[in-house]
């Protein structure tokens, strides 16, 4: 158990990876709480992610706490996202699609729990 896993890859254009975003926008969702340092850092770069990214008011990332509503960051008001309610509050979270974890050594797929 534990340790690498034998796998290969290739760099590709974001544009073939479409069909894994799920956001009706086709963005790169993120935790609003959570994700500030890096996106920052990727729209001060002009990176595709800094262009494609939204934030959701989602407390943690196994998405068990917080609100499934879209947030808006505007730098030039504030470094923090605004949403529709409290940002980060940990309200238990229900989703229609819920986040499964890979139970180490067995492989197992389990519900994410906080």
């Amino acid at each position: 158990m534990g340790g690498g896993i034998p796998a290969t890859y290739e760099d590709v254009d974001m544009s073939e990876c479409a069909d894994l975003l799920t956001t009706e926008d086709k963005t790169l969702a993120f935790t609003a709480a959570n994700s500030m340092g890096f996106i920052t850092s990727c729209t001060a770069k002009n990176t595709w992610v800094g262009q494609h990214y939204s934030l959701w008011n989602i407390a943690n990332m196994a998405c068990t706490l917080g609100l499934d509503e879209r947030c808006k960051l505007d730098m030039a008001v504030s470094n923090q996202p605004s949403c529709p309610h409290q940002l980060g509050l940990q309200t238990p979270l229900t989703l229609a699609n819920p986040v499964d974890d890979i139970a180490y050594g067995t492989g197992a797929f389990v519900k994410a729990v906080q």
